[in-house]
C-alpha cells in the first residue's frame, strides 16, 4: 500500500500540466498549496485552496460566489477545487506512508 501506481501519478501530473481554463501554474500551486501570487483572483484563490484543503466540508456557496465575483468562471472554479483536492488527498497520503 505504500507506493502508488502509475495510473494516479499519471493523473496528478496531467492534473499539473496540461492545457485547462485554469493556467496551469494556478493548478500547480493548488496543488502543492502553495502561494498563487499573480492568480486571477489571488487573495480569494489562497483562501478558498486553503479551505479546500484543511476543511472541504465548510465550503460554500458564499466562497463560489466570492470566486466568481472575482472574474473566475464556473470552468476554472471546478479545475481549482479538484487541484487542491487531489493535492490535499496526496499531501495527507504522503504524511501516512511516507512516499
Amino acid at each position: 500500500m505504500g507506493v502508488r501506481g502509475p495510473a494516479w501519478r499519471a493523473f496528478v501530473e496531467q492534473i499539473r500540466t496540461t492545457s485547462g481554463h485554469l493556467p496551469a501554474t494556478e493548478r500547480a500551486a493548488a496543488l502543492d498549496d502553495t502561494a498563487t501570487a499573480g492568480s486571477t483572483a489571488s487573495g480569494a484563490v489562497e483562501e478558498f485552496v486553503a479551505k479546500v484543503a484543511e476543511r472541504s466540508y465548510a465550503v460554500t456557496d458564499g466562497d463560489i460566489a466570492r470566486l466568481r465575483d472575482s472574474g473566475m468562471t464556473e470552468d476554472e472554479i471546478l479545475e481549482l477545487v479538484v487541484a487542491a483536492a487531489v493535492g490535499a488527498g496526496e499531501r495527507r497520503w504522503r504524511a501516512v506512508y511516507g512516499r
